[in-house]
């Protein structure tokens, strides 16, 4: 990797402006975490936790269900969701299949969901089976690539299981 100079005189003393020596893709970050710290909460919602263990699982189901739906390295999957626990395991789990992943503003409008399906070349998402973002969903993948609509259910954060 070249180093780049960054635009600024203040770069702090002693601080290398290059990142070196970390060869391993963002999903063994939860991978490691698991193995080290299996019981341990990674997240919180509604009084109810997950481990990181758990979030490992699910992200590993996501993954196998994406694959097993056709997605492949590169393709485009968007996460079309608030925070909710469902998100670290789909985000993962889109990683993990080799997916990018394109995540979405949860307040866009139709026309700006849609937009930005088009423009990612999405063949994917997942969105909440809410009053707005479900209806917002549908209207937004019209004319888009998206071929797959994944419902996430707040109240089960069990999803794929």
């Amino acid at each position: 990797m070249s180093t780049q100079p960054w635009p600024t005189s203040n770069w702090p003393e002693g601080v290398s402006r290059e990142i070196s020596d970390f060869e391993h893709p963002l999903f063994s970050f939860l991978d490691d975490s698991a193995r080290d710290y299996p019981d341990k909460v990674y997240t919180i919602f509604n009084d109810g936790t997950r481990t990181f263990a758990q979030v490992k699982d699910a992200a590993d189901r996501v993954a196998n269900f994406l694959a097993a739906n056709g997605i492949k390295k590169g393709d485009r999957v968007a996460i079309f969701l608030p925070n909710l626990p469902h998100y670290p395991e789909i985000y993962f789990g889109i990683l993990k299949a080799g997916g990018v992943c394109v995540t979405c503003n949860p307040l866009y409008t139709p026309s700006e969901l849609n937009y930005q399906l088009k423009d990612s070349g999405a063949k994917m998402v997942f969105c909440m089976d809410h009053p707005q973002f479900y209806p917002t969903t549908v209207q937004a993948i019209q004319e888009t690539d998206v071929e797959n609509v994944v419902i996430c259910n707040v109240l089960s954060p069990r999803m794929l299981t």
